[in-house]
Order: structure tokens, then C-alpha cells, then sequence
């Protein structure tokens, strides 16, 4: 007998010291680049799209395969993509420490979609903060929810 399992999860992580460093051509070519490390550990990317500082992925993952695992390596693997076209004249691109996760379940995928979709229009408005606030409030509440 064989199993199948669909793993949906929410991620996001920003540049180091959310410093403005993704431009929007430099955007879409990560998108798909983070695409391609994405299927090459079998996975799906369902959704992706940021802003200057930071992006959102909605991706189904295997479960042969930790979230901690697979994103230490989307994150490694394009970094040094990045750093590899020397846009920054010799200073080193990274990622901020840490990324926000969450589970996903199939009846959420379409609004999770939707809001990661509306990132760059939402991020005209300078009421953008509430953003970071609600992922952390979310985090904050799994946390007590779960005695962690």
C-alpha cells in the first residue's frame, strides 16, 4: 500500500534587517528560480510573491522532507543565486535569520492565495505594519495554544 500525503504551508521570510533589496525584475526572476529548488525536492509551489524586503510562499511539500529542511535550502540555494550576479558590488546578500510557517489546510488555500497575490498593492499602503503584527499575534496564539 502506498500513501499520499499533501502538505500545504504558509512561509515567509525577509532579506536581512528587512532591508529593501528585492527589486521587482530581481523579484520575478527569484520567484521562479525558488520555483525550480522547489520541484527539484518534489514539492509544488501553489503560490509566490513579495515585496522589496520579503517574500510569501504557499507550497505542498513531501513529507519525506522536514519545513525546517526544505527552507534552510530554498533559502541557501538562492542567496547564493543572488550573490552569484554580484548586483550589490561585492556585498553579500542574505536572509534574515528564522522564517514565519504555517499549516494550510486544503479549504484555505484559495484566501491564503488571494492575500499573498495582493502583496505588492498592499504594501503601497502605509498601513503595512499590520501585517507583521497579525503574523506575529498568529504566532503568539499557536504558541499558547500548543503550551510551546
Amino acid at each position: 500500500m502506498s500513501s499520499s500525503v499533501s502538505l500545504y504551508h504558509h512561509v515567509v521570510f525577509s532579506t536581512k534587517n528587512r532591508i529593501p533589496l528585492l527589486s521587482r525584475s530581481l523579484r520575478l526572476d527569484l520567484y521562479k528560480f525558488i520555483n525550480n529548488k522547489v520541484k527539484e525536492l518534489s514539492g509544488n509551489v501553489i503560490c509566490i510573491n513579495g515585496y522589496v524586503d520579503h517574500i510569501h510562499i504557499l507550497i505542498c511539500i513531501p513529507s519525506s522532507i522536514s519545513l525546517s529542511e526544505y527552507i534552510k535550502y530554498i533559502k541557501g540555494a538562492s542567496s547564493r543565486w543572488i550573490n552569484k550576479m554580484d548586483l550589490y558590488k561585492g556585498l553579500l546578500f542574505r536572509w534574515q535569520k528564522g522564517y514565519f510557517a504555517e499549516s494550510i489546510s486544503k479549504k484555505d488555500l484559495n484566501r491564503i492565495k488571494k492575500y499573498i497575490r495582493s502583496q505588492e498593492i498592499k504594501h503601497f499602503n502605509p498601513d503595512s505594519e499590520f501585517e507583521l503584527a497579525d503574523l506575529e499575534s498568529r504566532y503568539k496564539n499557536f504558541k499558547k495554544r500548543y503550551d510551546l
